[in-house]
């Protein structure tokens, strides 16, 4: 969207809040070795997706209010 010369607005405070949880999903199934580094995701394959799907699901609901919002 951006090389197409879209902008965004500020989120709202309830957008914001939704992308960090997805995000907050995604960071804690991360597994990480002896220095901090990622070196991957614990747990099912079926929650890493949702977590995903949630977080896309985020940032398309707020990229469909901006496109309302123009």
């Amino acid at each position: 969207m951006k090389e197409a010369g879209g902008t965004f607005g500020a989120l709202s405070e309830k957008e914001l809040g939704m992308l960090q949880a997805s995000a907050s999903k995604l960071s804690q199934l991360a597994d990480y070795d002896e220095s901090g580094k990622m070196v991957g995701f614990r747990g099912s394959t079926d929650n890493f997706i949702k977590a995903l799907e949630d977080l896309q699901q985020g940032y398309s609901d707020a990229i469909e209010k901006e496109i309302r919002a123009s």
